[in-house]
């Protein structure tokens, strides 16, 4: 297939754009697509049985249109993740197959089979920001909980057999599976019927749109699959949806943060919230998986379907919710030691699995080798840090009497989980993204239901898979859909963790304050670089581009706009320019080849096209890049210079591969500048002079500043993460207070001495014993000599005797 064409450094040759690497077929792989009669058969672990609920598939919506609207996020049970054959070599990251719940006799079959475009990226939290997405209880968010409660759900879930594993299919289209004949779909969707929808799904409630609520991450019920044809099958409906957070702004396009990078991203509603192009495949009536069909996953760089996953419905969603309930009070019983075992167990398969994840991450979003994996290695660490201290974290805590009458009791601060933790998070970094947040959930004691952006959702699937395949107790379970599915979420479960955009994230917190649930979130973010003129100018020109263009910008906390001190901001804008025209961009294989990748979607890449020439309309100059190049959704990376704040590059999230570069007279123009923004997500200082950088730092709007660095606070899992303003809501994990967020403080006092019949202050009342107690408070608590007023005691009771 034609690739782009490689942007070529003068330093150093690239190879080029390499197209989606191509997985290995056993012989008996081939043998079994030769005669579909008698297909290899793999294992699937043992779990609870969970059944889906029946739910109407989306009707064609409105002609495909350019004007951002969110998307629905669509609701979804319990899935199972089929394990994949058992020797390793079998399974390409490439071509791996998920078997999702589906109808009592029929089980969904997932399959992952080349990179492929990732078009669709909306997710429900987007949809809810979008102002066309209605937030009815029936609708974008159902407070009521009307679309979860259905008793027959959870009746279906007790009786649910999950039949035969999933299938594993080879880019050629050979199957290897038991009784399925599961074949990639085709790469031209002209056959399928395209539409667009503001609200993925029928239903419309849009929650995340990087959050597909996706696949129960405990896979144990067999099932059987049927063979699903994807793309232009008749019944198929291929939707367009508007409506890519960006990564930071949205739910489901900002993944990275659900939008961000490794925290949140995508364009944001500041800005007018980041449409995406969501390349959305449902089968009408098929076993796709769920009762909504299924969604097609996308290559962004080839635009190859790389794997489906169900659209799983509100009914499935709350069955999988009640089932969590069922298992949570016996895994926070384990206490933190216990559960520290399977956490560790998990880490190891992490890291036995990583080369195989990161290929599924560059299936799915077209990452480059070193960037994909990142994603695994991001949750090994994280994992070793929750699960080795959780316990220091979430022990009882004894805090000393506020007077020394409260001595005679023992006082105890007791961290209990909340019973099931919602997680919505986006597309940009599939695995590390939902990692953040699951690991220290599941550390708490809570029971964890993520959502997945239906974008990327093969990523999430793989880590319920590894829970799965570990044994561990089935409190991890994976829903995937869009709109609606992301809905039914944050209607069913008693925490919320969001990461997307502010405008989705508005909606969710309306949401959950109708049912006083507690919520964080993590949102937008237009992150600034000061670059002052003591600075080590090579250092910042390497960090700035760096921190703007890892992952093609789509980092919550990227880079999106740099104020140079004036006497040094022509070497650093030559040096940043030379460094940047270096990059290599293309698709790699297994070998890493290039620094940038593919845009998540066309819409986030219309996204950055469009604040490129708004900048360039309103004067200012591109010294590198500046647009879109070959197939797929590359966008060249860029510098802009003569930039300021009419121009939406410097305002509004692009989360994109831009870096405007702005000159300031000095330090305060340049802090003014930074903190001139609806933001405050993070930033950076870059100067010669640490005590001024520090001083700088506690001048910025921001949740974190790094002083000569980027990302560093990201991965000092010490540190919060969180945005302030419209950044975001609480910190998404960090120290102590990233477990203790999932958890609930509970208060409790014991007597230490003996104790008497009655207490002085317990009826019946008795002046004498009134002005003992009241004596001993003031005493106790009072200053200088009116501590000693016992006669205004015996006034205030009235001085009456018994």
């Amino acid at each position: 297939m034609s690739e782009p064409e490689p942007r070529k450094p003068a330093a150093r040759k690239s190879t080029g754009t390499t197209p989606a690497r191509k997985t290995t077929r056993t012989t008996a792989a081939k043998k079994s697509a030769a005669a579909k009669s008698t297909p290899a058969k793999t294992t699937t672990p043992k779990r609870a049985p969970a059944k889906k609920a029946a739910r109407k598939p989306p009707e064609n919506e409105a002609a495909e249109t350019n004007t951002p609207s969110e998307s629905t996020a669509d609701t979804g049970t319990n899935s199972t993740v089929a394990t994949e054959s058992s020797t390793a070599a079998d399974i390409s990251a490439d071509t791996r197959n998920i078997a999702l719940d589906s109808e009592p006799a029929t089980a969904a079959r997932t399959e992952v089979a080349e990179h492929s475009e990732n078009e669709a990226n909306t997710t429900a939290a987007e949809a809810i920001a979008d102002g066309s997405t209605t937030t009815e209880k029936s609708t974008a968010i159902d407070v009521s909980g009307s679309g979860t409660t259905d008793s027959s759900a959870g009746d279906a879930i007790q009786d649910a057999t999950l039949s035969e594993p999933a299938t594993v299919v080879t880019p050629d289209g050979d199957v290897s599976g038991e009784n399925t004949a599961v074949t990639n779909a085709p790469n031209d969707d002209s056959s399928a019927e395209r539409t667009t929808t503001a609200a993925d799904s029928d239903a419309g409630s849009d929650v995340s749109r990087d959050s597909a609520d996706g696949v129960t991450a405990v896979v144990d019920n067999e099932r059987t699959a049927e063979a699903a044809e994807v793309g232009g099958a008749d019944g198929a409906v291929t939707a367009d949806v508007g409506e890519a957070d960006g990564m930071g702004s949205d739910v489901s396009d900002r993944v990275g943060d659900s939008g961000d990078g490794l925290v949140g991203e995508g364009g944001d509603g500041g800005s007018g919230g980041v449409t995406e192009e969501v390349g959305l495949v449902v089968e009408k009536g098929s076993a796709a998986g769920g009762s909504g069909g299924g969604i097609s996953v996308r290559n962004p760089a080839t635009g190859e379907v790389v794997g489906v996953v169900a659209a799983q419905s509100g009914q499935e969603v709350a069955a999988a919710v009640r089932e969590l309930r069922l298992y949570q009070p016996e895994w926070e019983a384990m206490g933190a030691e216990g559960r520290k075992k399977w956490l560790l167990k998990l880490q190891d398969w992490l890291i036995d699995n990583t080369d195989r994840l990161a290929d599924v991450v560059q299936s799915e979003t077209s990452k480059p080798r070193v960037d994909a994996l990142i994603d695994p290695s991001f949750a090994v660490d994280l994992l070793g840090y929750y699960a080795r201290r959780a316990g220091k974290f979430l022990a009882d805590e004894h805090p000393s009497p506020h007077s020394p009458l409260g001595r005679i009791k023992r006082l105890t601060t007791a961290y209990r989980p909340y019973p099931v933790v919602g997680i919505i998070t986006p597309w940009n970094f599939p695995l590390a993204m939902p990692a953040l947040d699951v690991i220290p959930a599941l550390a708490a004691g809570a029971a964890v239901l993520l959502k997945p952006s239906e974008v990327t959702p093969l990523s999430a699937v793989e880590l319920a898979r590894g829970w799965a395949e570990i044994g561990a107790p089935p409190v991890f379970t994976v829903v995937t859909g869009g709109g609606e599915t992301g809905a039914a979420v944050v209607d069913s479960v008693d925490y919320v963790q969001f990461t997307g955009s502010t405008a989705t994230g508005k909606r969710i917190a309306a949401a959950c304050a109708e049912r006083l649930v507690p919520y964080s979130l993590e949102l937008g973010g237009k992150d600034p670089a000061i670059v002052l003129a003591d600075a080590d100018i090579d250092r910042a020109a390497y960090g700035v581009a760096f921190g703007g263009l890892f992952n093609s910008g789509q980092v919550c906390i990227s880079v999106e706009r740099v104020y140079v001190e004036a006497p040094v901001y022509d070497e650093f804008v030559d040096k940043l320019t030379a460094h940047v025209r270096e990059l290599r961009q293309g698709a790699d294989g297994r070998e890493p080849e290039h620094e940038l990748g593919a845009m998540a979607n066309h819409t986030q890449k219309d996204i950055v096209a469009r604040h490129v020439q708004d900048a360039i309309a309103k004067g200012a100059k591109v010294l590198t890049g500046g647009k879109a190049t070959g197939v797929g959704t590359f966008f060249e990376p860029t510098v802009l210079v003569d930039v300021d704040h009419d121009m939406a590059c410097m305002t509004e999230e692009t989360f994109g591969p831009t870096l405007p570069v702005m000159k300031v007279a000095d330090e305060a123009e340049a802090v003014a500048l930074a903190n001139d923004s609806i933001y405050g997500l993070s930033a950076s200082v870059w100067t010669g002079d640490k005590a001024r950088g520090e001083r700088i730092a506690r001048q910025l709007n921001a949740g974190a500043v790094n002083i000569n660095d980027v990302f560093a606070n990201l991965f000092n899992f010490a540190l919060p993460m969180g945005g302030w303003q419209q950044s975001g809501v609480g910190a998404r994990w960090g120290g102590a207070e990233g477990l203790r967020k999932y958890c609930r403080k509970q208060a409790i006092t014991a007597p230490i001495l003996p104790t008497q019949q009655k207490e002085p202050f317990w009826f019946p009342y008795s002046t004498g014993k009134l002005v003992f107690a009241l004596s001993a408070m003031r005493a106790a608590g009072a200053r200088g000599i009116r501590r000693l007023g016992v006669r205004d005691v015996i006034n205030t009771v009235g001085g009456k005797g018994n």
